[in-house]
């Protein structure tokens, strides 16, 4: 089966080209937005942070085809599918997946979670791989302008 190892949000991805090791720069916790008093509950914001993470095959016989997907929970419980991708591994082999995310859903202040989630070809569940908390902060200012992006091109909020 396939186990995430590790899962880091951050600012920029690096992979050496000689030895394929990732560095993982600005580990990220959080974000402090400035807003003005009257803001939607919902909104998207552009950003430019990287979700960095390691998996491994454990079955040391087989390759293992699966899907990972990446969805943001919001403070309300509310799920939104950021990425998705099928793979196959190699027996006993490691895999990296480093997901670029350009736009974020805001819904206020609190605590989000990037959750990965894997489920080998023809299972029925998906299993939780890692979750990658982190926090949205408001910073209210009378004068601050409100600039609403496009949703994202692929339809979803």
């Amino acid at each position: 089966m396939i186990r995430n190892v590790w899962a880091v949000l951050c600012g920029t991805a690096i992979e050496n080209s000689k030895t394929k090791n990732l560095s993982l720069i600005e580990a990220f916790g959080g974000l402090r937005i400035v807003v003005p008093s009257s803001t939607p509950d919902i909104f998207h914001i552009q950003t430019d942070h990287t979700l960095g993470t390691l998996w491994l095959n454990t079955d040391t016989e087989n390759i293992v085809a699966f899907t990972v997907k990446l969805s943001l929970i919001l403070p309300s419980g509310k799920e939104i599918e950021q990425a998705k991708m099928e793979k196959e591994v190699e027996a006993g082999a490691f895999w990296k997946w480093v997901v670029h995310i350009q736009t974020l859903t805001i819904a206020g202040p609190g605590l989000y979670r990037l959750v990965l989630r894997v489920k080998k070809k023809g299972a029925e569940r998906w299993k939780r791989g890692a979750i990658t908390p982190f926090k949205i902060e408001y910073d209210t200012q009378e004068d601050a302008v409100f600039l609403e992006l496009p949703p994202r091109q692929d339809g979803s909020e």
